[in-house]
């Protein structure tokens, strides 16, 4: 078995106990600024035809989300008064804002039951928005780095990602913990382990390399299946 980390040996240097890593999302929209009141009207037909039978959003939905129903009669609302500001009438062009706010409001209100639906079903995201009538762009969120071994691009490879940034001490384990390895620290809190035994199950855990000889916690131990 050999063990490959990323980064130089050194001494330890003071640090923060976690690292930011870059995590893509995806995000429903609602790109209605600069719409014509009708135009508006015609993209949220558009969306209440996909909703409706959409086994993703069975009724009926939750009680703080707006009905179907009240979601179509919002979208007649609106073609009424569009009708009527054609004619005029004083007080129509206040009508059919105000319409068209609550018709916004509700899209709105929607929207975030489809994005629920998105974050619990991460790998079917972009299929759930376009299939629920919307929108949607990929975002870049910052969070922390959490403990895994990801299987490496060679048979017997196992890659290891600690929490935390800096340098980090590693061990691993055949049987879950019961006996240990140790292995070399590094400078980064990723270490590749190669020469596995293909298709063997192994545990890593890792802990941070303080100033002053000290030493954070050690990560509970997380599992990976060799290549």
């Amino acid at each position: 078995m050999v063990i490959v980390k990323t980064g130089i040996m050194g001494a330890p240097q003071p640090h923060e106990n976690s690292e930011m890593v870059e995590v893509r999302k995806i995000i429903a929209i609602l790109p209605w600024e600069g719409l014509a009141p009708a135009d508006k009207m015609y993209d949220a037909n558009y969306k209440k035809d996909k909703l409706t039978g959409n086994v993703r959003f069975p009724i009926p939905w939750p009680s703080n989300i707006v009905s179907l129903d009240d979601f179509s009669d919002c979208i007649e609302d609106v073609d009424a008064a569009i009708t009527v500001r054609k004619t005029n009438v004083k007080g129509s062009a206040n009508a059919l804002q105000k319409a068209v706010k609550i018709m916004y409001n509700n899209a709105q209100n929607i929207m975030t039951m489809v994005q629920i639906c998105m974050n619990n079903n991460v790998g079917d995201a972009i299929e759930i928005c376009i299939g629920a009538g919307f929108e949607y762009k990929t975002i870049t969120v910052r969070g922390k780095r959490k403990n895994s071994v990801k299987q490496g691009s060679e048979p017997g490879e196992l890659v290891f990602e600690c929490e935390g940034a800096g340098y980090h001490e590693f061990q691993m384990s055949v049987d879950g913990g019961v006996t240990i390895t140790h292995l070399p620290s590094g400078s980064s809190g990723i270490c590749i382990a190669k020469n596995l035994i293909s298709k063997k199950e192994y545990w890593f855990r890792g802990r941070l390399i303080l100033a002053g000889n000290a030493f954070g916690e050690w990560t509970t131990w997380v599992s990976g299946i060799a290549p």
